[in-house]
């Protein structure tokens, strides 16, 4: 099935995430968000892993990386 929501990020949205995630002084939740969004990203920079993959690696359902993806491409990340 196609994925509703593409998030692409920006060079700043990603620089961003990767400052959260180097910084690693944030919640434990925020941080596996930033991480999973980081792989989400399918924008020229991003790896674009499978939500599969994502979802393994992070030790969450692909039904909760939907969500932070719906949320981040809705919002902003």
């Amino acid at each position: 099935m196609a994925k509703k929501y593409v998030l692409k990020l920006t060079a700043e949205e990603r620089d961003e995430l990767t400052r959260l995630v180097r910084k690693g002084k944030i919640a434990g939740w925020k941080l596996q968000r930033a991480q999973a969004l980081l792989k989400c990203d399918q924008g020229p920079g991003g790896p674009a892993w499978p939500d599969e993959r994502i979802a393994e690696a992070f030790g969450v359902t692909t039904r909760s990386l939907e969500s932070w993806r719906k949320r981040a491409f809705e919002h902003g990340p």
